[in-house]
């Protein structure tokens, strides 16, 4: 891949986030739209607090353990601290210590990350299934396609 190209489509990945995102991005620092979470939001936000008030009282969420809330249940993948979507919004919540704009780092940063996924996924699969110039355009169109489509287009 030229340097050339590769600076072009970290250029489009990044516009398409911040296109995809822009209502939440440019709202005030305190403000989160609704719409690209809905209602998870909450249970996000209060695992999040459960595990680091458990971190601050000297507890480590690793293995099986109970989880208090709503009459108790034991802990799923969700509740571990070893769960890296929520242990990246554990970590940018201490540091930022609002979620509003942790959500703002966290979820561009996942589509972001999504998109050069599957990029080279793309590139993976179309490497021996077609002609050299089309791989690039067709991992483009996977990784643009697959990022946005489940959540953009049928919202």
């Amino acid at each position: 891949m030229s340097k050339r190209f590769a600076i072009g489509l970290s250029v489009l990945f990044v516009g398409l986030t911040i296109i995809y995102f822009r209502h939440a991005l440019f709202a005030p620092i305190d403000t989160w739209m609704i719409r690209y979470q809905g209602s998870d939001i909450y249970i996000y936000c209060t695992g999040v607090y459960e595990r680091l008030s458990m971190l601050k009282d000297g507890f480590l969420p690793i293995g099986d353990y109970w989880v208090p809330r709503g009459g108790g249940y034991p802990a799923t993948t969700q509740e571990l601290l070893v769960n890296p979507a929520q242990l990246l919004l554990l970590i940018t919540y201490a540091i930022t210590h609002s979620f509003t704009i942790a959500l703002k780092i966290i979820y561009p940063l996942f589509y972001l990350t999504t998109l050069f996924t599957a990029y080279w996924y793309g590139i993976t699969i179309l490497k021996e299934k077609a002609s050299p110039s089309s791989i690039r355009y067709g991992a483009i169109i996977l990784a643009v396609t697959y990022t946005f489509y489940s959540f953009g287009v049928r919202a």
